[in-house]
């Protein structure tokens, strides 16, 4: 799974950097909300901030997450930018957010693969917090 991850993220940064315009989410922060795959769960809010090149979760530092470098494509018909980025912690796994931003709306998932081997699916969704 992880080696699908990584060749995902591959793809993505050959499309991004072989087109020319990089769409750049940096100076933006996201207000969104984690709502896990089970039913019985409830959503978690969160905060993502796009700068320098990097994503970084308020939610997930807490767990020893730093800010992960983010690539993104525009689709210029669309007026989309997909973007992915790969967090890592040594204690706590690796997660892979993959999310897309259309205007002030931002959604998409994120899989975390926790050390213990476990692995976590959620869905988030948002806005761009108003500056």
């Amino acid at each position: 799974m992880r080696f699908l991850c990584l060749a995902a993220l591959l793809a993505l940064a050959f499309v991004y950097f072989s087109r020319g315009a990089r769409p750049s989410m940096d100076g933006s922060i996201w207000n969104v909300k984690l709502k896990p795959s089970s039913i019985l769960s409830f959503s978690r809010k969160d905060t993502l901030v796009f700068n320098e090149g990097q994503v970084a979760s308020s939610a997930y530092a807490a767990h020893g997450f730093l800010p992960a470098a983010y690539a993104a494509v525009h689709n210029g018909e669309r007026n989309e930018d997909a973007w992915n980025a790969v967090a890592a912690s040594r204690q706590e796994g690796t997660i892979n957010w993959e999310g897309l931003v259309s205007g002030d709306k931002i959604q998409g998932t994120l899989v975390w693969y926790k050390a213990d081997g476990k692995v976590e699916k959620l869905s988030f969704a948002g806005f761009r917090k108003p500056t």
